[in-house]
């Protein structure tokens, strides 16, 4: 006396087989996602970083031609 609401084990893996592909496929496009700002930022940080360097140079620079002078 089977009934149409008995659920099989093959039935619960055929489920979590879909719930585990679902969050694969929202977990990859999340990691895309965040490589991508982890990108953008090390970029912006090496060019705040040169920028700094060169800024920090160009005023040691003139400070030191103003007190020579002086």
């Amino acid at each position: 006396m089977s009934n149409k609401t008995d659920v099989t084990l093959k039935d619960v893996y055929d489920v979590v087989n879909r719930i585990e592909d679902k969050l694969t496929k929202r977990i990859e496009e999340a990691e895309q996602e965040i490589e991508e700002l982890q990108n953008f930022q090390n970029r912006v940080l090496g060019i705040s970083m040169a920028l700094s360097v060169f800024i920090s140079g160009a005023a040691t620079f003139i400070w030191n031609k103003i007190t020579k002078n002086a």
